[in-house]
């Protein structure tokens, strides 16, 4: 066995190293840049999601309000029964929404913490 090896093996050696160390970086970069860009649009969509039932139970608290409101301003009682009828149909659509936004929101919040456990 030599006790010399030349410069251009080792320099090949060296090289052919170099390149395996940097292509095994880049392969675990590429992996983690993944598996975060993989997380955070499940984030977006969730908070997407939560937005839209939140903007939607808004919505049926107003037009809860708006039937409540013609109520109030209704004389002929039979304006005013067919406005509490409406309100009522409309109450009950909008405590399904705030249920809907409820069970969501719970839902994130228990997997948040059981995520924070592990």
């Amino acid at each position: 066995m030599r006790l010399f090896v030349s410069i251009k093996s080792r320099l090949l050696a060296f090289m052919l190293a170099a390149f395996c160390v940097t292509l095994g970086t880049a392969g675990v970069s590429g992996a983690l840049a993944w598996w975060n860009h993989r997380s955070d649009a499940r984030i977006a969509t969730e908070g997407a999601t939560k937005l839209r039932l939140s903007h939607d139970m808004l919505a049926e608290l107003v037009s809860a309000q708006m039937a409540l409101q013609s109520i109030l301003r209704s004389q002929d009682p039979d304006q005013i029964e067919a406005g509490v009828k409406k309100f009522q149909m409309v109450n009950d659509k909008a405590l399904r929404a705030i249920e809907a936004l409820y069970q969501v929101a719970f839902k994130s919040i228990i997997t948040c913490l059981r995520a924070n456990e592990a």
